[in-house]
């Protein structure tokens, strides 16, 4: 179990805070075991990958958000948390810990807000996740952080299967076709703990661009919720 030092730190950021909650699971940098790439994966390094761009995709040209699950999404375990996968709304291009290219519209934009959430903290190459598929004005200052508290850190801490938060709803506060604010929600496996988070995504590039996930410098908290009452019900299937 992480000490308190860096519970508090992980706090910071919602992508972190999100796996801290119930475990150390933010304090590790686990092998990706269990990946299955959505297409074949591309050979090369973080800035290979960003030149090649996306296969191209039209805006949707909506204004609201998905009241209803995505249609043909499937789950797959990504270091101990399940993530959403589809051959149309992506990611279209898995390559390490990277998964990118997502469809431009609401369902593309909540698939790219809680894969890039969840591998952000979990992914052995987290640096190249967070200069591939990151931006705004916290970026710098998560780095420094998380640079700082692996280098302190006198061992890897492990966690068990079924101890990390799982994704359970989702409600979206906005979206336009450049910029989507949707709340998360998860829960704890075999408990009751349900919390969630608003996270932000924005449109980079034009019709061959991609989602990419804001690290802001004043992140909105995480809140503890009773039920998921407002929410939509999405989570993998058991």
């Amino acid at each position: 179990m992480a000490d308190s030092r860096h519970r508090i730190r992980l706090t910071a950021w919602p992508a972190l805070a999100l796996l801290a909650a119930t475990t150390a699971a933010g304090c590790q940098s686990p092998p990706a075991t269990g990946e299955k790439p959505t297409a074949p994966a591309t050979a090369g390094t973080a800035s290979e990958v960003s030149r090649e761009g996306c296969p191209a995709t039209r805006p949707s040209g909506r204004h609201v958000g998905l009241t209803a699950p995505p249609e043909g999404v499937s789950w797959e375990m990504f270091n101990g948390v399940a993530v959403p996968v589809s051959s149309v709304l992506g990611p279209m291009r898995t390559t390490g810990d990277i998964a990118r290219c997502y469809a431009h519209s609401p369902a593309g934009a909540l698939l790219a807000a809680l894969q890039i959430g969840v591998r952000i903290p979990l992914a052995t190459r987290w640096k190249a996740v967070v200069e591939e598929q990151a931006y705004g004005d916290g970026l710098d200052g998560y780095v420094r952080a998380r640079t700082e508290r692996d280098a302190e850190r006198d061992r890897l801490s492990s966690s068990e299967p079924g101890e990390l938060l799982q994704p359970a709803g989702f409600r979206f506060e906005s979206y336009s076709d450049r910029r989507a604010v949707v709340s998360l929600a998860y829960r704890q496996p075999g408990g009751t703990l349900i919390q969630a988070a608003t996270e932000t995504v924005q449109w980079h590039g034009g019709s061959d661009g991609d989602w990419r996930y804001e690290l802001s410098r004043s992140p909105g908290l995480y809140r503890r919720l009773g039920n998921l009452k407002g929410y939509t019900l999405w989570e993998a299937r058991r």
